[in-house]
């Protein structure tokens, strides 16, 4: 994607927002706003002014935060648990070839690199998720 800045007093566009620098400005205030607005009523504090429609919609904002809290916490435990398979070390003398469910290609990327960890590994271009998860497979049964 090609992002196109202009320029040109008054009239300046920001080709990655496709605002204008006024406009801007003016979106990230009212988030801010909205953002202390649903901290507020979340803590049973009164809001600032805000009309009916507004409070009703950060109403349901947090009634939706509340309903999806599990399903976050899940996704941000998994993450962790990601990462921290990230820093399994791989030997530097493992024979990609000899692993199954690796192709010739994964295994010529892999070689060129040869990656310590499984991090690294995944930051070669071109290397796939299932890739990572072949070597992960591997990983773990050595250790």
């Amino acid at each position: 994607m090609r992002v196109i800045a202009v320029t040109d007093g008054e009239n300046a566009y920001d080709g990655q927002t496709g605002l204008g620098p006024i406009r801007q400005i003016e979106q990230e205030r009212a988030l801010e706003e909205r953002s202390v607005a649903k901290a507020r009523l979340r803590n049973g504090e009164a809001p600032p002014l805000l009309d009916r429609t507004t409070i009703e919609g950060l109403t349901y904002e947090i009634e939706e935060d509340a309903r999806y809290e599990p399903y976050v916490a899940r996704q941000d435990a998994e993450i962790a648990a990601i990462r921290a398979q990230g820093e399994h070390p791989i030997p530097l003398a493992l024979d990609y070839r000899a692993l199954a469910g690796l192709s010739n290609e994964m295994c010529e990327r892999l070689e060129l690199v040869r990656p310590t960890t499984l991090s690294q590994a995944q930051r070669i271009p071109g290397v796939t998720p299932a890739a990572i998860a072949a070597l992960l497979v591997h990983v773990r049964a050595r250790h």
